[in-house]
C-alpha cells in the first residue's frame, strides 16, 4: 500500500514538473520582446535607392499587439525605440544613438514592437528623429493606406503622397509632391526593377512603352 502511495506521489510530482516546464516554455515563446533588427537589405523594398520608411504591419491577438516598422539608418548605427499610447493612438518613436560607425552604406531595418492589448486602437504614427514618417488608421486588425492623413499636416504631406505613389504604383500621387517629375522618374525605375524580377528585359521595356503611349 505504501509503495502505491510513493508511486502516486512521484507521478504527481512528475506531472507538476512537466506543467512547470511547459509554462516556462510558453512564457519564453510569447513574452513580449521590445524590438528586433532585420539584416540590412532584407526588408521588402519600396522606393528607389533608400527604402521608404513606413509602418509595415499591425496585428492584434490575445497575446497583445505587434507592429512592424521600417526605417533607414547608416550601417551599424545603434538606435532606441519606444512607444506610447494615448487617446486611441499608438505613437512609435525611433532615434539613432551615438555616432554611426560607417556613413558609407544605408541599412533598412525592420523594427518589431510587441505591446500590451491597448483598447480601441484607431491610429498608429511612426516618428523617426522626431519627424512624422507615416500615419495610418486601424480597421478590423488591418491598416489603411494612410491617404486620409495626407492633407492634415503640411510637413508630412510630401512624404505621404510619395509613399502612396510607390505603394499604389500610381504616378498621379507624384503630382502632389514637391518634385513631381523626379518622383515619376523614380517610380518608373522602381516598377521596371520590380518587373525585371519576374520577366525579361524586352517584356518590361515593351510594357512600360505601352503605358507611356
Amino acid at each position: 500500500m505504501r509503495l502505491k502511495h510513493i508511486k502516486a506521489e512521484k507521478a504527481k510530482q512528475f506531472v507538476i514538473s512537466l506543467l512547470i516546464v511547459i509554462a516556462l516554455f510558453l512564457v519564453f515563446i510569447f513574452w513580449p520582446r521590445s524590438f528586433a533588427y532585420s539584416q540590412c537589405g532584407q526588408c521588402e523594398m519600396l522606393g528607389l535607392g533608400a527604402n521608404i520608411e513606413r509602418i509595415e504591419s499591425f496585428e492584434q491577438n490575445i497575446f497583445g499587439i505587434t507592429v512592424k516598422a521600417i526605417v533607414n539608418t547608416t550601417c551599424y548605427q545603434k538606435i532606441s525605440a519606444k512607444h506610447k499610447f494615448e487617446n486611441g493612438t499608438i505613437k512609435i518613436f525611433i532615434e539613432p544613438l551615438g555616432e554611426s560607425i560607417s556613413n558609407h552604406c544605408l541599412c533598412d531595418r525592420e523594427i518589431v514592437f510587441n505591446m500590451p492589448n491597448y483598447p480601441d486602437v484607431r491610429v498608429i504614427e511612426l516618428y523617426y528623429e522626431e519627424k512624422l514618417m507615416d500615419k495610418r488608421s486601424v480597421f478590423a486588425n488591418s491598416l489603411s493606406d494612410g491617404s486620409e492623413f495626407c492633407e492634415s499636416d503640411a510637413r508630412y504631406r510630401a512624404l505621404c503622397y510619395y509613399r502612396l505613389a510607390f505603394m499604389k504604383k500610381d504616378p498621379s500621387f507624384c503630382d502632389k509632391t514637391p518634385k513631381p517629375d523626379k518622383c515619376k522618374s523614380e517610380l518608373d525605375s522602381f516598377l521596371t526593377l520590380k518587373c525585371l524580377e519576374l520577366h525579361s528585359q524586352e517584356y518590361c521595356n515593351n510594357l512600360f512603352l505601352e503605358k507611356k503611349e
